[in-house]
């Protein structure tokens, strides 16, 4: 089971290739319940619509939350971005999209958060960044790599009440508060 291999493999990020029939069954199998409440168009789009080809899709996976397929319970994609300009091919084209539902469930604000193609450095240190190395502070939304952007602390006026990846002044600035 690929879900298996996923989870329990040593790597924290995993790049899947498929064709847009694997990831149609991917995500109509896993898919959190929250996910498809929040987002109804994208997620008939991901259940039924073509990727243009190439397509880069970066998804989360939450193996404590479960979601119920055919009375067997799977692992809960939570969150998916269409990247670097992927898009759907046909009628439904879409920008590159953000879900904003946490991992708990509940719904939270990325709107702030400034677009990965409109950022090549880390905005801590400067450093170049690659391919899949830049995160977002769910603070101030800015985009860091691994190093600046390592704390974790609740960000609850962005609805993440669980500890999320902050930059370093926003983890100093969120301490003291």
């Amino acid at each position: 089971d690929l879900m298996s291999i996923i989870q329990f493999s040593s790597y924290k990020k995993i790049i899947l290739v498929g064709h847009s029939h694997f990831f149609r069954h991917l995500f109509k199998m896993h898919l959190s319940d929250s996910f498809k409440e929040e987002n109804p168009q994208i997620h008939r789009d991901l259940t039924s619509d073509v990727l243009h080809n190439c397509s880069i899709i970066r998804a989360t996976i939450d193996f404590n939350m479960q979601k119920k397929y055919r009375r067997i319970w799977k692992p809960a994609v939570t969150s998916v971005r269409l990247m670097f300009g992927s898009r759907f091919a046909g009628k439904n084209k879409h920008k590159p999209f953000i879900s904003n539902v946490s991992s708990k469930g509940q719904k939270t604000n990325t709107k702030h958060w400034l677009k990965d193609e409109d950022v090549s450095n880390c905005q801590g240190c400067g450093v170049k960044f690659g391919l899949f190395q830049r995160h977002h502070c769910r603070h101030c939304g800015g985009i860091f790599c691994e190093n600046c952007s390592s704390y974790r602390i609740p960000v609850v006026k962005h609805g993440f009440t669980s500890p999320v990846r902050v930059c370093l002044k926003c983890y100093k600035d969120l301490s003291q508060n």
